[in-house]
């Protein structure tokens, strides 16, 4: 996947925030708050990427180098959210990081945000 400016491919929309910065195994991190429109395969990663915030421990597009720092993607959903589609009733649910995800900010040095 890549991004396209090929008027044929399908539009993926993804709002982003930079919630922190800080330092693994001496390179420079980021935590990021994305907010997404669209749901296109990869959409976060390709996207990220793109932008130069590639993710720690994504083997396909991220930071290779940081692998043996974090052993997966550092990608983790805290709100999703979606109108069902038999009730169309909205629904929401909001999940604390997980332990390797909140530890992994705090090794970088960058405080936890605050659920949303």
């Amino acid at each position: 996947m890549a991004v396209s400016e090929n008027f044929t491919a399908k539009p993926a929309i993804t709002h982003y925030e930079l919630i922190g910065s800080g330092e693994l195994d001496r390179r420079p991190v980021s935590l990021m708050q994305c907010r997404l429109e669209t749901g296109r395969t990869h959409q976060i990663r390709v996207h990220m990427q793109h932008l130069g915030f590639a993710l720690v421990g994504d083997y396909v597009y991220g930071k290779q180098h940081l692998v043996s720092v974090f052993s997966r993607q550092a990608l983790q959903a805290r709100r999703l959210g979606l109108v069902h589609p038999g009730t169309l009733e909205a629904c929401e649910w909001i999940v604390p990081l997980a332990d390797d995800f909140a530890q992994l900010i705090a090794t970088a040095g960058i405080a936890e945000p605050e659920q949303v």
